[in-house]
């Protein structure tokens, strides 16, 4: 729409239905993200407040929601009203050198008063919010929520508009329940990830040790990022249900950061979610390292610059995979994170893997609350078995083992499983036996169940029996299993 005269173009008035960009497909040459970081870096900041209007605008169209632009329900201008079935939200969008302060909060508290309550107001707000508008909107919540999009929260959106939903659903909860106002990565307010001040997640009941006994809280190998886990209790879905297959339920964290992922952490264990035996891997391009416990793993994540190459920034991140066993299941966690301070998750999910679809799904529903993305999800059918097998023909592979599982028994200390040489390291495919997990390729060790345990004053040699693996979307947990 050509600007009335005299009106500068910048700040004109942006209508939807008459602009061309609105009509066309999204695609590579749209990047909203792009687009954000060339209004970021310009160095004309006049009509900017308008321009960040037109990229939201964009954003909701794409995250699925109905835009309006200056809705007559209002008394009052307002920037944009969005809908959705969760509900009718008034955005406020501000872009000033300076964080939103009480007078901001209050005025869009008033209008969105004046529309009802099932309304919710929504403040984008690139320079953030002081310390009083946080209180403000906190005290006031009762009379109408004021939900906080910063700048970490919009540039997470903007890179995948799918994370909206999810994200007002939590800040929503976090208002209504906590009162707390959460902001992106850097806010300085309560956040998600703070966790509950009383359980701490729980340790392994087995120990890794060396070849010559001594305790290992982690043990790493040459490797590579792959979809792999180890663990040395694999559950069979079909064992009861010989009919038919099992079922996969997939469900973003909406993890942010080290900090947030370590929340989610927190939240399985505060639902009774968390063994003791759950197996975890951090891989890189280079590199792998396996351990076993989710407190393990909390403490392994934090020594992040520990696994640096000459204490240099890692471009390419690290991968995590966590799996655990639940009643008639399993699932695992995978996320993504960068080798930076920022500790920056690009995509962190839990998939469950389950005999069917659960007549009672209050626990999966209050669980998935908890990361405050809306069960949305479907449960998908496999497409075979949950657990593929193999064993070795005569003569098996005799292992090199650099390392031992044990676990206190009541008569003494057991060897649970082993750490092996990886007989099978970087060799063609022909050389590894007839379905051979492809991902273990790449793995420079093998950890093993043992067949038939034995106490560990008993030392003895040990050789492959076989393998069996579940795989998930985004892992394949594998236990491999040898024998003395």
């Amino acid at each position: 729409m050509a600007p009335a005269p005299g009106q500068d173009s910048e700040s004109a008035e942006y209508d939807p239905d008459n602009d061309l960009d609105s009509l066309l497909v999204p695609g590579p040459w749209d990047d909203l993200s792009a687009q954000f970081t060339r209004l970021h870096s310009a160095t004309n900041t006049h009509g900017r407040g308008t321009d960040l209007e037109r990229l939201l605008d964009q954003l909701f169209r794409r995250a699925h929601f109905t835009v309006k632009h200056n809705p007559p329900t209002a008394d009052r201008q307002i920037d944009l009203m969005i809908s959705s079935r969760d509900g009718t939200f008034l955005i406020e969008a501000k872009w000033e050198a300076t964080p939103a302060d009480i007078g901001v909060a209050d005025n869009l508290r008033v209008r969105v008063k004046e529309v009802g309550r099932q309304a919710v107001g929504v403040l984008v707000t690139v320079g953030g919010i002081t310390g009083p508008c946080a209180e403000r909107i906190v005290r006031y919540r009762e009379e109408a929520l004021i939900l906080v999009l910063d700048e970490a929260d919009i540039r997470v959106l903007l890179e995948d508009p799918h994370e909206l939903a999810g994200m007002l659903a939590y800040k929503r909860m976090q208002l209504e329940m906590f009162g707390h106002v959460h902001l992106g990565i850097g806010g300085t307010h309560r956040s998600r990830g703070e966790r509950s001040q009383g359980q701490v997640l729980p340790d392994s009941t087995r120990q890794i040790v060396s070849a010559d006994g001594k305790p290992l809280p982690v043990i790493d190998a040459p490797g590579s990022v792959t979809p792999a886990v180890f663990t040395l209790d694999l559950p069979d879905l079909d064992w009861l249900y010989p009919s038919g297959f099992g079922v996969s339920l997939d469900v973003p964290l909406g993890s942010r950061s080290e900090n947030e992922l370590l929340g989610a952490l927190h939240r399985l264990n505060d639902l009774g979610w968390l063994s003791r035996h759950a197996h975890w891997t951090i891989q890189k391009d280079d590199r792998v390292w396996h351990g076993i416990g989710a407190r393990s793993l909390a403490v392994t994540l934090r020594e992040w610059r520990d696994r640096l190459v000459d204490d240099s920034r890692d471009g390419h991140g690290e991968s995590v995979i966590l799996f655990d066993q639940i009643e008639d299941g399993c699932f695992c966690v995978t996320a993504r994170l960068a080798c930076d301070e920022s500790r920056w998750i690009l995509r962190a999910h839990l998939e469950f893997l389950l005999p069917g679809v659960p007549v009672d799904q209050g626990p999966l529903h209050q669980l998935v609350q908890q990361f405050g993305v809306p069960l949305r999800g479907f449960y998908r059918p496999l497409s075979r078995k949950s657990v593929v097998r193999g064993s070795f023909d005569l003569p098996r592979p005799v292992l090199q083992v650099v390392g031992l599982i044990t676990e206190e028994g009541g008569d003494g200390t057991w060897v649970a499983g082993v750490i092996a040489k990886n007989p099978f390291f970087e060799a063609l495919s022909e050389q590894a036996p007839d379905g051979w997990p492809w991902e273990l390729a790449s793995s420079g060790i093998l950890v093993c169940a043992l067949r038939s345990q034995h106490r560990v004053d008993e030392p003895k040699e040990y050789e492959l029996w076989s393998w069996e693996y579940t795989a998930a979307a985004d892992s394949t947990a594998i236990k491999i299993t040898a024998e003395w």
